[in-house]
């Protein structure tokens, strides 16, 4: 039952959960919390104490600086990885080497598992595309195991005596958490699937990792590091000192993709996405860098080396892992790049 919000126990559990977390980033002073309902009342009046590290941290917020804010980002990235083992570790493999982790739709699971040995099918190409681009040096898993990996996710969701046939939208949905949970492992990322997409929330929100399903030639979800931390510091790269690579790295991006797609467009046109996704990937910088160097090649206020052209396209809009581009406040979804020496 939901609680209405004149209830004197609304939003308890949020409450209990969030005073938790503060304390174990070492923000708020330990002090007993509510384990239930039942036990609110005796803590209605208790009140909680900001550390040193947590009064800092409403500073760096309360005085609209952005270079506060920053600072309060990069701490608080610290606090996450020394607090969470499991979010350490995934910033620790995606910053020795980019993760490629396989995922699936309804079309391409039910070509894989026609004419018998579903799952050993599966199971291949997921590890194909798993180790296309592997860590070296890092011992590669075996097709055998992550079989008997999927298997045991299947058997788990889906008992034999479940009298309801699974969804084949159920199966994919269990077939990529296996694999994601898999590929954890074999990274030596502590995460299970659920755990790794929260993290990865946390790590694009605090621009030191980022993703995409669309680089060329990585067959899945590539997620690279943005960022490097060092002796408890953050060290991002500048707009100054990146801002002319990625505005070239544009250009190559733009070639590559057109190089990859079947049947190039008549209009000579991409989506923007994948040119987008492309240029960060290649640089090491997340999605929304590359917006702004964009934005300052459409105002003229960075010079690059061809003539960029961003359009509405088909109006059709990239798919839900990859944001919108915005300019001027208006949505653009294609992007034509001419070299200068062309025209």
């Amino acid at each position: 039952m939901v609680p209405r919000l004149g209830d004197d126990y609304s939003f308890w559990s949020p409450a209990q959960e969030t005073l938790s977390e503060l304390m174990k980033l070492g923000l708020v002073d330990p002090a007993p919390l509510p384990a239930s309902r039942q036990y609110v009342d005796s803590h209605r009046a208790d009140t909680y104490q900001l550390t040193g590290k947590g009064m800092d941290g409403v500073t760096q917020l309360s005085g609209g600086d952005g270079a506060a804010r920053a600072r309060f980002l990069d701490m608080l990235t610290v606090s996450l990885m020394e607090a969470h083992h499991g979010f350490a570790s995934l910033l620790s493999a995606a910053t020795r080497h980019p993760l490629c982790i396989p995922e699936y739709s309804i079309e391409k699971i039910t070509a894989l598992i026609e004419g018998g040995r579903a799952t050993g099918r599966l199971a291949d190409d997921a590890l194909a595309r798993l180790t296309s681009h592997w860590p070296p040096g890092r011992e590669k898993p075996s097709a055998k195991e992550l079989a008997a990996w999927i298997q045991k996710a299947v058997d788990r969701r889906f008992p034999k005596d479940r009298v309801r046939r699974p969804s084949q939208k159920d199966i994919v949905d269990i077939v990529d958490d296996a694999v994601l949970g898999f590929a954890s492992k074999a990274y030596d990322i502590h995460l299970d699937a659920i755990s790794f997409n929260v993290c990865m929330s946390w790590a694009e929100q605090l621009a030191i990792l980022e993703e995409s399903r669309y680089v060329v030639g990585w067959p899945g979800r590539t997620v690279w590091a943005t960022a490097e931390i060092q002796n408890g510091n953050v060290l991002r790269p500048s707009l100054g000192a990146l801002g002319d690579s990625v505005a070239g790295g544009l250009g190559d991006g733009f070639r590559m993709v057109a190089d990859s797609v079947s049947q190039a467009r008549s209009s000579g046109s991409l989506p923007i996405y994948r040119v987008r996704a492309q240029a960060a990937f290649m640089a090491r910088v997340n999605l929304r860098f590359v917006d702004i160097i964009l934005r300052r090649i459409l105002s003229g206020e960075l010079k690059a080396p061809y003539e960029v052209q961003v359009a509405l396209g088909r109006g059709t809009p990239p798919p839900r892992s990859e944001p919108v581009f915005v300019s001027d406040g208006r949505r653009f979804f294609d992007i034509m790049i001419i070299e200068k020496e062309e025209l």
